[in-house]
């Protein structure tokens, strides 16, 4: 076997990975009112477990209201906000395990 370079490899996990899911997806969302529910009712549609993980990156319209619903009614497993747009790169690393 090969040992993978030390730029490869994956740093240490602080919890364990759900074995509950077939693949996680990240959706960095801000101010998305029109589709952000249209996207994750696909995902739900996948023929596989996914897991659903949402940053809410201060959106400042009527999205924190339509993730809030659909986080409590079960369609989101992970509702993640921040208080002030931080950028796709930020709301994608807020949403990874540390």
């Amino acid at each position: 076997m090969i040992d993978p370079s030390p730029a490869c490899r994956l740093p240490r996990l602080r919890h364990p990975i759900s074995r509950e899911y077939a693949v996680s997806a990240i959706l960095p969302s801000f101010n998305e009112p029109a589709t952000v529910a249209v996207v994750i009712q696909r995902l739900r549609e996948l023929p596989i477990r996914v897991e659903i993980v949402v940053v809410d990156d201060g959106s400042t319209d009527q999205t924190p209201r339509i993730l809030r619903a659909l986080w409590e009614a079960g369609e989101i497993a992970h509702l993640i906000t921040h208080p002030r747009n931080q950028g796709k790169g930020s709301s994608i690393r807020s949403a990874l395990p540390r």
